[in-house]
């Protein structure tokens, strides 16, 4: 997967050692202006404030069963319907919200979801398709896209005015297949604004064939209420009744910034940032903040039949 999962327990106990420290060196400072004195601390307590939350995957999970299909005047290929022959195909949308304080400086923020259970082979759930995807990246290079459907190979299609679609021609074409006019889009919903507005990063996505899926922007300065809808195709044996999901979200510090808010006492703990880990990413890293979501047991999310 593009984006491991992280211990996110270990990174908010690495963080809070970290403020110990700045906080005894800031103390020891002798002289100057008090709140310069204090930044370092008060950049560390505002990245700790940063909030995670999870909507609530069942509220807008669909069985994509061959009756829905044909409501929509979908028509499959052979390969898609000879799969659907053996496997059952759901849709989920999950929302997922980071509020980070605005003088906060964020490098990227991500998210994972992980299905099961594992079982091994084609006994488990298996990625489809997911969205947003480093495909819709580039058509918004392009054009304001804002609708989204399925395709004939039961993945999502991107929605573009008829008069734009030249511009896509010399594409390649696992992109240029994700694309379609809007007025023939399927079973077409509208993107949210916050949606469109994160998908204008940089962003890497994984997990397509496997149990379980990445995203990740990447931006110099992420900031405010972030709000992203993700939406996954996938597919379980015939019969399953529920699966698991283990969510992960988290936002990675831009360390560059950090270290300027520490410049005045970094001499005194050169083992915490960059010079620990070797280098800038891996440090911003091991200093994410973020929350994790289980649904497991009495917790499951049953999946409709109907």
């Amino acid at each position: 997967m593009a984006t491991h999962p992280l211990d996110l327990q270990k990174a908010e106990e690495l963080l809070a050692e970290l403020l110990v420290e700045v906080k005894q060196q800031e103390g020891a400072l002798a002289g100057g202006d008090a709140e310069a004195k204090t930044r370092g601390v008060t950049a560390i307590r505002r990245l700790q404030a940063t909030k995670v939350t999870f909507g609530n995957p069942n509220q807008k999970l669909l069985r994509l069963s061959t009756e829905a299909i044909a409501k929509m005047g979908l028509e499959l290929d052979y390969a898609t319907q000879q799969q659907m022959s053996s496997y059952d195909f759901y849709s989920l949308t999950l929302r997922v919200n980071w509020q980070v304080e605005d003088s906060v400086a964020i490098s990227s923020l991500s998210c994972n979801l992980d299905f099961g259970p594992k079982q091994g082979g084609s006994n488990e759930p298996i990625i489809h398709d997911i969205f947003p995807s480093a495909a819709y990246s580039s058509v918004l290079k392009v054009t304001a896209a804002a609708k989204l459907g399925f395709n004939s190979e039961l993945k999502y299609s991107i929605g573009v005015d008829a008069s734009q679609l030249a511009e896509f021609a010399s594409l390649p074409g696992e992109l240029k297949a994700k694309v379609e006019s809007d007025n023939s889009l399927k079973a077409a919903v509208e993107i949210p604004e916050q949606t469109r507005q994160m998908g204008r990063f940089e962003l890497t996505t994984d997990g397509i064939g496997s149990p379980g899926c990445s995203w990740r922007f990447q931006a110099s300065k992420l900031q405010g209420l972030l709000a992203v809808e993700f939406r996954v195709i996938f597919q379980v044996p015939k019969g399953w009744d529920s699966i698991d999901l283990v969510g992960q979200a988290w936002v990675e510090p831009n360390i560059m910034v950090l270290n300027g808010e520490l410049s005045h006492v970094i001499e005194a703990i050169p083992g915490f940032l960059s010079n620990k880990f070797g280098n800038e990413s891996k440090a911003a890293r091991e200093f994410a903040v973020g929350s994790q979501e289980k649904w497991m047991n009495d917790s499951r999310i049953v999946l409709p039949q109907v």
